[in-house]
């Protein structure tokens, strides 16, 4: 068994085979393995891999039976690994691996982690930013499971014990916006020790093709919410609310917009779902929050499908 599995879903990289593999190859630290999986991709990329990781003993490549998405990839992934701990690339983005040597001897000394979260980078266009979701908590220092779901994200930049995904059975779901935020809420509920590093080894590459910041807007029978909720309500009742808002209402309104639902249907929609949990708007101190945040809680608290376009098109103008 190797200490690290590192799960890269690819899809149509044939012209970054060799920039990826490079990045990833072993430098003063081996004790892992990358797992790249093809989601089918139409471009011959599998076969490129296939014969680059020839030369990588520590490469496998792998394929999944018919596209699926990065989720699908990832589950793929996730069958095949062998490491203590699972890591999780995509394509695009930037791994800095001498870190693991590190990230290793810290976790060699905390053998009761169940996972470690890392600060990291986005690179957009010229400008790089620094993000540290837990800027709170010191190097090494413990983070509730509360902590950890009310800030997730992506599953990259963490570490993630093998165990706790292979005895829970949990994967990504399939073919969903936001299957990642669901897979994590999942793996949090089932977390007793969580530490904050400050090993930052993983840096996010914006594109404008990139599916996070797609204008295409996929409809879904269900919401990351309704996904998660029996699990924020037995697990994080104390975050249950945000998440509701965050990523029901708000996702919601961004499908309903795009879609350009008529005025009633957005109106009879948020008064529905404003009796889930009255007055949800008290479990925000506003002061704190952004602009854009601060007018569209308003407008969804309000029901008020006027101003919901409104800000969802200030929303698209700036962003």
């Amino acid at each position: 068994m190797r200490k690290f599995s590192i799960i890269v879903p690819c899809y149509q990289i044939a012209c970054r085979v060799g920039r990826l593999f490079s990045m990833l190859a072993p430098r003063d630290y081996a004790d892992y393995e990358v797992i790249f999986v093809d989601d089918c991709s139409p471009d011959g990329s599998y076969a490129l891999m296939c014969e680059a990781a020839v030369a990588y003993p520590n490469f496998r490549v792998m394929q999944t039976a018919k596209n699926g998405g990065p989720g699908a990839a990832r589950n793929e992934g996730l069958r095949h690994a062998e490491g203590e701990y699972i890591l999780f690339c995509d394509s695009d983005d930037e791994v800095d691996i001498t870190a693991l040597s590190a990230i290793s001897d810290f976790l060699a000394a905390h053998p009761e982690a169940d996972l470690a979260v890392c600060p990291y980078e986005v690179r957009r266009g010229g400008r790089t930013r620094f993000v540290d979701a837990y800027a709170a908590h010191s190097h090494g220092e413990e983070i509730s499971a509360a902590e950890i779901a009310n800030g997730l994200g992506s599953p990259t930049a963490k570490i993630f014990h093998h165990a706790i995904i292979a005895e829970n059975g949990l994967a990504f779901p399939a073919r969903m916006t936001g299957e990642d935020v669901c897979f994590l809420f999942r793996f949090a509920a089932h977390i007793t020790h969580a530490y904050k590093l400050d090993t930052c080894y993983y840096r996010y590459v914006m594109h404008r093709t990139s599916l996070t910041h797609s204008k295409k807007t996929r409809t879904e029978v269900t919401t990351i919410y309704e996904e998660i909720a029996p699990v924020l309500h037995e697990h994080f009742p104390e975050i249950e609310v945000e998440q509701f808002v965050f990523h029901h209402l708000l996702t919601k309104a961004k499908q309903m917009c795009a879609e350009r639902r008529p005025n009633a249907e957005l109106r009879a929609f948020f008064k529905k779902e404003n009796e889930r949990f009255p007055n949800w708007i008290a479990h925000f101190d506003l002061k704190k929050q952004s602009l854009y945040r601060r007018l569209i809680l308003s407008a969804m608290h309000q029901a008020d499908p006027v101003k919901i376009k409104a800000v969802m098109k200030l929303r698209e103008m700036l962003y």
